[in-house]
């Protein structure tokens, strides 16, 4: 019985032509396997993973391919960057559009504070012009959130070209504040459509109710200067601690972020006539942090407007939080239609209101 299934088995042989065709086959099934694996990883051939036809033969960091780049603060890639915001970044929704406008030395100070990492400045090219087409960078920053300080990446200038689909949908912000601004150049902003003219009002006298004293009043009202680094320090980590969402600065990151750059930030201190204690701080063109102990803030933020007005700029801008909705009906801020949100990535705590909020982004 084992002898003929043996016969049956040898009698289904296949022979040379047979073996021949089947090989065949078998050689077009691979390559018909291989093209549609090529065209099946479209995807994955843009990552940081071996090739397909790649037989890895060492140990090494794979580099992402040239779609993906990290931008390295050359100048020119600042002007990319520059340019891309410029045409693509946060526009309002009405028919005039306005949009930030973000000098390159702006950018530079802005992505590159102390101890900032060039891997978190990241920019997406279109892989046939080279051309950037999104953005997205991340700063360093000691936060606190109610009790407890950590080490955060700040990400900022999410930008994605209008011609590129985004349909982006964020979760629950832990806090939201809305914009703020104050004219100072009232006739420029109603002509350009930036402040809408109320009923029943002129120009002439919208300008007139706008007008801020020729000449600020606050005795030791100055420029802030490298010597006055430290107490400005102690000064604003003192006034950030009755908020739950704050930044925690030191002396270096004071430095960089509060002294004064030519058409990038002004900053301002009141120093005592008596005892050359600085007192006040705060930053202008678009409020970053005021400090005021030894008078009402609305007279420090006051000789702030006059200080801008008198360096040509058009408007004051201010977010809603810490203490600057008492500043609004005084100081006749006009509410904005624009609201910044803050998300904490990984991190879960109870929402903040707007006025415990003391984290301002640019």
């Amino acid at each position: 019985m084992s002898c003929e299934k043996q016969v049956a088995a040898d009698d289904k042989k296949p022979n040379a032509v047979e073996q021949r065709e089947e090989f065949e086959r078998l050689l077009k099934q691979l390559n018909l396997e291989k093209s549609n694996a090529t065209k099946e990883h479209k995807f994955w051939n843009t990552q940081p993973v071996p090739g397909v036809d790649e037989v890895p033969q060492d140990h090494a960091p794979i580099m992402t391919t040239e779609a993906m780049d990290s931008l390295r603060n050359r100048n020119e890639q600042v002007n990319e960057v520059y340019e891309l915001l410029t045409q693509h970044y946060v526009e309002n929704d009405d028919a005039i559009k306005f949009r930030f406008d973000y000098s390159p030395d702006f950018l530079k100070w802005a992505l590159m504070p102390p101890g900032y990492f060039k891997a978190w400045h990241i920019g997406v090219r279109n892989a046939k012009n080279n051309k950037l087409m999104a953005f997205i960078s991340g700063v360093p920053a000691n936060v606190r959130v109610h009790e407890k300080t950590l080490k955060m990446a700040e990400i900022n200038f999410l930008c994605v070209h209008k011609k590129l689909p985004t349909p982006i949908s964020f979760p629950t912000p832990v806090t939201k504040c809305r914009y703020y601004h104050r004219p100072l150049n009232t006739r420029k902003l109603v002509e350009v459509g930036f402040v809408p003219l109320p009923p029943r009002m002129t120009i002439t006298r919208m300008t007139k109710l706008q007008k801020l004293p020729d000449q600020t009043t606050t005795p030791g009202f100055r420029a802030m200067a490298e010597k006055d680094v430290q107490q400005v320090t102690t000064l604003l980590n003192g006034y950030l601690t009755k908020f739950q969402l704050v930044v925690d600065v030191n002396e270096q990151e004071i430095a960089h972020w509060m002294l004064p750059r030519d058409g990038v930030i002004s900053s301002f201190v009141v120093e005592s006539p008596t005892t050359n204690q600085i007192t006040d701080v705060l930053r202008t063109a678009c409020s970053y942090y005021n400090v005021a102990t030894s008078m009402p803030l609305a007279q420090l933020m006051q000789d702030a407007l006059i200080a801008a007005r008198d360096a040509d700029f058009d408007v004051f801008n201010m977010l809603g939080l810490m203490d600057n909705m008492e500043l609004v009906k005084e100081l006749k801020f006009i509410p904005g239609n624009g609201e910044l949100h803050y998300y904490l990535y990984n991190w879960r705590c109870p929402r903040v209101k707007s006025d415990e909020l003391g984290l301002v982004l640019l």
